[in-house]
Formats: structure tokens, C-alpha cells, sequence
């Protein structure tokens, strides 16, 4: 009876056992369902709504703006424009150095009223005469024309005149040289008059009689 009643249990208690097993299969079966099922939700959440990143991105591509075209002017369109004060001839302007200055008319032969050292002391002032067969224009160095020193070969020079029409001259030559009253030379003692060019821009450089000269061509 005893081993009948060992066995009973035994059945009874394997019945159990596959119950629970069985039970255990089943609830783990149903709660992997569930966990896919919220996982696809949480992916079609994702899907329909965008990152923070995204929405700053676009948020960023509607306040971009297309860039603005530089509309360039050449230094002759704005010397034409410019309400600049003129002297007696007019003005003298070169852009690569940003100079520009009045010139007037020094005679230096047959009339008093024209004294060349008095139109240079002047501020906004620069002497415009004839020396020999060239046009001359001259002023202090510190009153702004130290700045020929920096010229380079092919600068250009514009000669706005009093009626509005404008001369462009460009750079053929620059040496250091000597003014020895009755002439400009250079430093070997040749005569700027013996050199090419139809004009001559020059101030005082160094000492004594020294003089920074520039020639240059006229070239409209």
C-alpha cells in the first residue's frame, strides 16, 4: 500500500510539475508578446516623432539666408563720384597708397602770387608746375607724401581736373635722388629730364637735399 501511495504522489506530483511547467511556459510566452508588442510601439513612436537634433536642424535651414553678391567698383568709377575739395588744377589721388590731395598752381618764373613754398605748407596742398618739358607735382613728406616710398612698379595716379575730366598716369620709375634747385637728379647726377615719362611726383627724403622722385606715364 505504502508503494502505492509513493507512486500516486509521484504522478501527482509530476502532473504538478507539467502543470506549472506548462503554466510557466505559457506566462513567459505571453509576456514575450507583450514585450515585442511594446517594442514595435516604441520603434512606430520613434518613427512618427523626430529627434530634438532634427527639429534644431531644421529650425537652422529655414533661418539660413543666401549670401549677398560684392558689387566691385574700380578706384576710377569712385574718383568720378567723390565730392572731394579741388585745387586751382584739381586733385591728385592714388589709391594703392590711399593719397589724395589738392594740387594748385605754382609758377615759379613769372608770377609772385604763385610761390611753390607757400602752396606746400599749406594743408590739402601740393605745388603743380612745369619743369622743363614735364609736369611736376611736389609737397612736404609729412604731410602725407612719405607714402610714394611704398609705390610699386604699375601703380596708377589719377589727375582730377576742375572741369570734372580725370588724367591716369602709371608708375614706370621710383629712385632716391637730389634737388639741386635748378634740377632733379639722380644719384649718379643724371637729369630726370633725360628720363621717360610725363610726369613727376616727388618729395624731400632724408636729409639736405635729398628727394624721393617717382616718373610716370600717362596713360589716358
Amino acid at each position: 500500500m505504502k508503494k502505492v501511495n509513493v507512486l500516486l504522489l509521484a504522478l501527482i506530483l509530476g502532473i504538478s510539475t507539467q502543470l506549472n511547467s506548462s503554466t510557466d511556459i505559457k506566462e513567459n510566452s505571453l509576456s514575450s508578446s507583450v514585450n515585442e508588442a511594446v517594442k514595435v510601439e516604441n520603434k512606430e513612436q520613434e518613427k512618427e516623432q523626430p529627434t530634438s537634433e532634427n527639429s534644431i536642424v531644421a529650425e537652422t535651414k529655414v533661418e539660413e539666408q543666401a549670401p549677398t553678391s560684392t558689387v566691385y567698383i574700380s578706384p576710377l568709377q569712385e574718383i568720378k563720384t567723390r565730392n572731394d575739395n579741388l585745387g586751382t588744377v584739381g586733385r591728385l589721388y592714388i589709391p594703392t597708397i590711399n593719397l589724395n590731395v589738392g594740387v594748385n598752381y605754382a609758377n615759379f618764373y613769372t608770377d609772385q602770387n604763385y610761390d611753390a613754398q607757400a602752396i606746400v605748407d599749406r594743408a590739402d596742398s601740393a605745388a603743380y608746375f612745369q619743369f622743363g618739358s614735364k609736369t611736376t607735382i611736389a609737397d612736404h613728406s609729412y604731410q602725407g607724401f612719405n607714402r610714394i616710398i611704398n609705390l610699386s612698379s604699375g601703380a596708377e595716379a589719377y589727375l582730377k581736373r576742375q572741369d570734372g575730366t580725370i588724367e591716369i598716369f602709371r608708375l614706370n620709375n621710383k629712385f632716391t635722388g637730389r634737388n639741386i634747385s635748378e634740377d632733379l637728379i639722380d644719384t649718379t647726377g643724371n637729369s630726370v629730364q633725360n628720363m621717360s615719362g610725363n610726369l613727376i611726383i616727388y618729395t624731400c627724403y632724408g636729409t639736405g637735399d635729398g628727394v624721393m622722385i617717382t616718373l610716370w606715364d600717362k596713360i589716358a
